[in-house]
């Protein structure tokens, strides 16, 4: 239940063994910009969950981080803002999973997620993903994207864009077109019921069945 009012930096605190799945943020509200950095020869690690129920007014940042466990754990009704986050030359030795928020803009970058992506029902202005491994189930049920881009990536396991929405109804432009650029699906693929509201890029994609 804190405010954080200024510029904050993630540390990798140390939780008692007895609550090792406890959270270091809880129901938190950061006003400014909030990150965790390392090197790119030693990244920094954040050994516990970080974040249940926390509210991102500004920018969040991950860049050379090893996240051993999931970066948030929030509860299923949970319902927050995150104004920008990025996310770049990180792993995910764990899942990923964040659920039900508003996002103005996602950056995923140069990054490995070695566990379950789970990133539903969730509203995005805009997304990029560029040069990412998702190594296990990949699930975008259910999002909305005004605008999507993902380039040179690759999807191992069974991908999920099932109900999603891409585009801005009575706009063609074209960086509102859902664009899949150089990307491999080496597994299933399902666009079932999903609206391309200002259409499809799917050229340069490598796929296993059709989607």
């Amino acid at each position: 239940d804190c405010n954080f009012h200024e510029y904050w930096s993630l540390k990798n605190f140390k939780v008692s063994e007895e609550l090792d799945d406890l959270e270091v943020y809880n129901t938190c509200i950061f006003h400014k910009d909030v990150s965790a950095s390392g090197r790119e020869k030693d990244k920094y690690s954040l050994d516990n969950v970080q974040f249940n129920g926390c509210t991102f007014k500004k920018e969040l940042t991950f860049e050379n981080v090893n996240a051993l466990k999931p970066i948030f754990k929030d509860w299923d009704e949970f319902k927050s803002n995150i104004n920008t986050l990025k996310i770049n030359d990180c792993n995910f030795e764990n899942r990923f999973i964040l659920n039900n928020y508003t996002i103005e803009n996602l950056f995923l970058k140069n990054t490995i997620f070695k566990g379950k992506f789970e990133f539903t029902n969730n509203t995005v202005k805009e997304m990029n993903i560029n040069n990412c491994n998702f190594e296990k189930l990949a699930e975008f049920y259910g999002s909305i994207f005004n605008q999507f881009k993902i380039f040179k990536s690759i999807f191992t396991d069974y991908t999920g864009f099932e109900k999603c929405e891409f585009g801005i109804d009575n706009n063609m432009e074209e960086s509102h077109i859902a664009n899949f650029q150089y990307v491999t699906f080496l597994s299933f693929i399902n666009f079932r019921n999903t609206k391309f509201k200002c259409g499809l890029m799917f050229e340069d994609t490598n796929l296993k069945e059709y989607p």
